[in-house]
């Protein structure tokens, strides 16, 4: 199976230092496990429109991530946050993911928005800060052949 951008953002997430050193190994795809540690990272594909143009598909895959912190307070989540921008905002080229390579045309941050989670009465010892940053990237793939 072809890696996707998705799992390239994952990758370069968790090959960062900074980050690692905040959130460990603790980047997920679509959503996280049962109370995990904070803070942790979950990156979810919006979506992935791919124009067509007189000749068929075009090729070229225009990506729509979103990617969601999780901290213990403001201050750590804003720190998460600045982290995973400097890791990713603006990159172009190839990352690995298990043996096989994604390569990014484009990987743009275009927004960022901080929230605070209320706790769930009965459940939750108290609420949790939440990132979020939006992200558009361009990446190229296989176009199908018809005969």
């Amino acid at each position: 199976m072809a890696i996707t951008a998705q799992d390239a953002l994952i990758q370069m997430i968790k090959d960062d230092s900074d980050v690692s050193s905040l959130a460990g190994s603790r980047v997920f795809p679509d959503i996280a496990p049962e109370n995990p540690r904070k803070p942790y990272v979950v990156v979810t594909q919006i979506s992935a429109p791919r124009p067509h143009h007189m000749g068929g598909a075009s090729g070229i895959v225009f990506n729509r991530l979103q990617v969601d912190g999780f901290a213990k307070s403001r201050l750590q989540a804003k720190d998460l946050k600045d982290r995973i921008r400097l890791a990713t905002d603006g990159y172009t080229g190839t990352v690995s993911v298990a043996a096989q390579t994604f390569t990014f045309r484009r990987c743009d941050m275009v927004s960022d928005n901080d929230a605070y989670v209320q706790p769930v009465p009965g459940e939750d010892t108290g609420g949790v800060r939440q990132i979020s940053l939006d992200y558009e990237t361009t990446n190229a793939e296989t176009v199908p052949t018809f005969s």
